[in-house]
């Protein structure tokens, strides 16, 4: 049923999923901002100065994302 057997789930019996779709029902929550771009709601984690990727191995997919 793909969607809709998310949609007719119980858990989201509530939903006006018309009234979602429109854009008519108000957020519970609108989190306080100081100022555009303020990340003050997220939670702080140390930084691990990781390499991400790896750089060693040939990368197989080059060729077909020359542009990107």
């Amino acid at each position: 049923g793909g969607t809709n057997d998310i949609k007719e789930h119980p858990w989201f019996q509530e939903v006006d999923w018309g009234r979602l779709a429109r854009r008519e029902i108000p957020a519970p929550l609108i989190p306080a901002q100081k100022q555009l771009g303020d990340t003050g709601n997220f939670d702080q984690y140390p930084e691990t100065h990781e390499i991400y990727g790896d750089y060693v191995t040939p990368d197989a997919y080059r060729e077909k994302f020359v542009s990107f």
